[in-house]
């Protein structure tokens, strides 16, 4: 214990303190002291507490930054755009071997037996389709198709098909390759805004400069034992006057050295057919 007064460390139970003759009072630490032995506790200065501002993150936001954020979207662009190439490319390829297949059988098996023409070529040619509409409309003897499906005007086809017809001697006299991919958005073809002027068609043109004149692609292909290639086209557009649809068929003829031999148009009166059921 201390002297209240002078502040000497004392024993305990000391009543006279040894150093100022202060007598020594005796209280219990869990009374209140008397008023005049208590010192005022010193204040101790609290410092207002800095404002913390918040961390800056070592970590940037990639997709802030514009540069990387254009990049993003390149890149995103740039993966639609090959899925979409590459399911035309496949489209494309698909297509390609249907008319591969068929120019193979017209060009080398035209006037040929059918068994000959499968030794030789490596097709096999079935005498029934695997769809049932093209059992009931289609005049064929022979068949080689594709296993994809295509939807044509809610009827279910195969993407393409090659007929082969035959002679009463058994031999291929007519081959026909039909691509109904091109038919699949719209059975009457492709939209167009006005007629197309089939007189820019010219004798003895090639078949390719008259289909980039038309602008159109064929949806059949037939080659004969003749040596007679016929393409036809299929489009329709609305008639500024009536506001109706109208839909055409062209035919264009090649002979041997795919050039134009003649053309034909003809107007597809689907409203009758409509209008007569």
């Amino acid at each position: 214990m201390n002297c209240p007064k002078c502040g000497e460390l004392l024993p305990e139970n000391t009543a006279l303190c040894p150093n100022c003759g202060n007598e020594i009072k005796e209280y219990d630490m869990f009374d209140d002291a008397p008023a005049d032995e208590i010192k005022p506790a010193e204040k101790k200065q609290v410092k207002p507490a800095k404002k913390q501002s918040p961390k800056k993150s070592g970590k940037k936001d990639k997709h802030a930054n514009p540069a990387i954020r254009k990049k993003l979207v390149l890149a995103a662009l740039l993966i639609i755009i090959l899925v979409l190439g590459g399911m035309f490319i496949a489209a494309q390829l698909g297509a390609s071997k249907g008319r591969r297949t068929a120019d193979k059988i017209a060009d080398d098996a035209l006037g040929r037996s059918v068994e000959i023409a499968e030794t030789k070529l490596g097709v096999t040619l079935y005498e029934q389709s695997r769809f049932s509409y093209l059992e009931k409309v289609a005049q064929y003897n022979y068949i080689v198709e594709d296993d994809s499906d295509v939807r044509v005007c809610g009827i279910t086809l195969p993407e393409w098909a090659v007929f082969v017809s035959t002679n009463p001697g058994g031999k291929i006299s007519k081959v026909t390759y039909y691509d109904f991919s091109v038919l699949q958005n719209d059975w009457r073809g492709r939209k167009m805004n006005s007629a197309v002027d089939l007189s820019a068609v010219q004798f003895g043109m090639s078949a390719a400069e008259a289909e980039k004149l038309l602008g159109l692609k064929p949806y059949s292909v037939t080659k004969t034992v003749d040596d007679l290639t016929i393409y036809k086209y299929r489009y329709y557009y609305t008639d500024a006057i009536t506001g109706n649809d109208k839909a055409f068929s062209i035919e264009i003829d090649v002979d041997l050295e795919n050039r134009v031999k003649s053309t034909a148009t003809t107007e597809i009166n689907f409203m009758n057919f409509i209008l007569s059921c």
